[in-house]
């Protein structure tokens, strides 16, 4: 398809810019322009003219309904025109609109930072639950008689779990 031609210009980085969009707006106008003639032209070789034409009938049909035909793909080639304008602008704005892709980074970075805010407070809960349960499941085992190896006279085995429950209540 056509795409604007940018003319070689020494200008201010804003001013590559500002010729791109003068490009746009002119290929815009033409190509409206250009729609409008030959829309017009259909509608004048549409009016039936005086009887008084040297040119038979059937040849003034053929030649209108030639020259109909012609402006009709000349419209339709206006129109891809500015449908190809078009993705040309969507595609210059998702390139060059700057601060709404930088608000856009932003809110996303804001948006994961809060998720990582509350997964790590979830996750410190998490640990402070199962390292409450472990402390009492803990407890209720070795003060149970079903403690393997249990020996009422070892006292090493009551010095490990008073170490395991400083170790615990220290967190």
């Amino acid at each position: 398809m056509d795409r604007p031609k940018l003319v070689a210009v020494h200008a201010p980085p804003g001013g590559v810019k500002e010729v791109q969009l003068k490009t746009y707006r002119k290929q815009l106008k033409d190509n409206v322009k250009s729609m409008l003639d030959n829309f017009t032209s259909i509608v004048k070789s549409a009016q039936i003219e005086d009887e008084g034409s040297q040119v038979l009938d059937s040849t003034q049909c053929a030649q209108d309904a030639y020259e109909m035909s012609v402006r009709a793909a000349n419209i339709v080639r206006s129109g891809e025109s500015l449908l190809n304008l078009v993705s040309n602008l969507k595609e210059y704005l998702v390139l060059n609109d700057f601060p709404s892709l930088n608000e856009s980074i932003s809110r996303r970075r804001l948006q994961l930072q809060q998720m990582q805010s509350k997964t790590e407070r979830s996750l410190r809960q998490l640990r402070d639950d199962v390292s409450a349960q472990l402390y009492e499941m803990e407890t209720a085992y070795y003060s149970s008689q079903y403690r393997r190896g249990y020996d009422a006279d070892d006292e090493g085995s009551d010095v490990r779990h008073k170490q395991g429950e400083e170790a615990i209540a220290m967190q």
